[in-house]
């Protein structure tokens, strides 16, 4: 289990550390949360590794090529169509005819979502390399790619989109000069935007947020309001000064009718929320407090349930270990038992999940379908949800 808590804690909340060496967060495999989305309704990722659609799910291989997964055949292919590619890696300098359409270059992990037919990949703009990323929209095979938007970020793995409007969290070090050698320093700016996906207009919906090692990610979203993690320093963090640096980890609310934004969840300063998802008028969320557990406990975490309209936040389970939540239950352990369970959000009733073992593998939602990692050989493998909660180990091995 501490592969989740590690790359959803790190991600989420340690982003600062991140933006400290002011590199790529690497991440691959998160807990992936999004499907097509509607015309009226928010659908939000933070820290994806796979793409859902309506009728598969597009995953990204080690070696940085992108593979579409088929429910309804339940096969593995490729995402290119290029006669006799030999689907090779490429650089800027490779002619296009070369270029295979699957390969997705110098990106850590995948990030993007699928809408009225049509695919949208974050990636890195190798001519701005640590100051901006492309959004690229393409047909559903990765043909006819066309940039779409510019973004003021070092990375990207948290937004929303609602319509045809993205909402998408910047954060880039501010670059500095000494000697006549511009290097990126600590500083960071942080920002809200909004990009409309018909014309690639860009907005900044926030006076930058400057501060130091900053990170803004989106949480949650639901009707209009956008839900932000908000971490940063007041003063320069070099990784020892944790305490004379002065950290923040602050939540906000924006309205995209209003342009308010407001501080909110004042209580959980004391927590780091490490994964979220919205269901019907709740915002089911892991915790994990602040604070420093005593030498030898295992870390508490909470699974807890807001409730937006009433804004209350309510306990469900102490776990021993941290959960993730998958698009329609939670994965946990309970403190004193065994065994994982997992827990419905539709009507919060708990059962045991049989033959889990998550120091084995790593778990990722792909709709109807679990996406797994298995750490000890590096394969990977698909599973119908039915399987997967009833304990039958029947996998689709992949890539």
């Amino acid at each position: 289990m501490k592969k989740h808590i590690g790359h959803k804690l790190i991600s989420l909340v340690c982003i600062s550390l991140f933006m400290t060496l002011l590199s790529g967060c690497g991440k691959t495999n998160q807990a992936a949360k999004t499907i097509e989305t509607g015309k009226d309704d928010f659908f939000v990722s933070n820290l994806e590794s796979v793409i859902k659609s309506q009728s598969g799910t597009y995953h990204r291989n080690p070696e940085g090529f992108l593979y579409f997964f088929d429910t309804a055949s339940e096969k593995d292919v490729i995402v290119c169509n290029k006669a006799n590619c030999k689907h090779s890696s490429w650089n800027e300098n490779t002619p296009a005819e070369e270029k295979c359409n699957a390969y997705i270059p110098s990106a850590a992990y995948l990030t993007g979502f699928v809408i009225n037919k049509e695919l949208y990949i974050f990636e890195p703009d190798l001519t701005d390399t640590g100051q901006s990323i492309l959004l690229v929209r393409s047909n559903l095979h990765r043909e006819e790619k066309q940039t779409v938007a510019k973004i003021k970020a070092q990375f990207i793995q948290s937004y929303a989109v609602k319509g045809e409007c993205l909402y998408v969290t910047g954060n880039c070090g501010i670059k500095e000069e000494k000697d006549g050698i511009i290097t990126t320093g600590r500083e960071t700016a942080s920002n809200l935007y909004k990009v409309n996906l018909k014309t690639g207009e860009t907005t900044a919906l926030l006076k930058d947020q400057l501060n130091y090692n900053g990170g803004m990610e989106v949480l949650s979203a639901r009707e209009n309001d956008i839900y932000l993690n908000y971490n940063f320093f007041e003063k320069e963090f070099d990784g020892t000064n944790f305490k004379e640096a002065i950290h923040h980890n602050e939540f906000y609310r924006y309205n995209i009718e209003t342009g308010s934004y407001d501080r909110v969840f004042e209580d959980f300063d004391d927590y780091y929320i490490y994964d979220t998802i919205s269901y019907n008028n709740n915002i089911f969320m892991m915790l994990r407090s602040s604070q420093k557990d005593n030498a030898g406990e295992e870390p508490t975490c909470i699974l807890a349930k807001y409730d937006s309209d009433e804004d209350r936040l309510e306990k469900l389970k102490e776990c021993s270990e941290g959960a993730f939540l998958l698009s329609d239950s939670a994965i946990y352990k309970e403190k004193g038992k065994d065994n994982y369970s997992y827990m419905k959000y539709e009507n919060q009733k708990s059962r045991e999940l049989k033959n889990l073992d998550l120091n084995a593998d790593f778990i990722v939602d792909a709709g109807d379908y679990v996406y797994i990692q298995h750490n000890n050989d590096m394969t990977y493998s698909m599973m119908s949800k039915d399987d997967f909660y009833a304990g039958r180990k029947k996998e689709i091995a992949i890539h």
